[in-house]
């Protein structure tokens, strides 16, 4: 997911969820997708965009191996891919995990780059 001003991002990577426009409660989609199969966006400003308060859009700013490597944290194996998904080797990537006082955890993924 990602938040911004003009619109928000979601990218329902696998699974089923229902989705509802928060600008107008009449306007939702149900999901059910495999493989990052229903990105979308929700507009701030419909009029802006032909109308659509929910808009379908290609996957943007992610990619499988994040999945694969913050899944476990809860328990989680990817639906998707050969069995077991392990991380490539020749990416290089680094993920912090931080206990909250809140009692949630924080968790960075970022790539480490030569």
């Amino acid at each position: 997911m990602e938040i911004t001003p003009d619109r928000n991002y979601v990218c329902l990577c696998y699974g089923q969820a229902d989705l509802q426009a928060k600008l107008n409660p009449a306007v939702s989609e149900q999901l059910n997708t495999f493989h990052h199969g229903a990105p979308r966006y929700f507009h701030a400003k419909p009029q802006d965009h032909n109308g659509l308060f929910i808009e379908s859009v290609e996957m943007e700013n992610h990619m499988d191996e994040e999945l694969i490597l913050l899944e476990p944290l809860a328990d989680w194996v990817p639906l998707f891919g050969p069995k077991p998904i392990k991380m490539l080797e020749k990416n290089n990537f680094k993920l912090t995990c931080k206990q909250e006082t809140t009692g949630y955890r924080l968790c960075i993924f970022y790539s480490i780059t030569s």
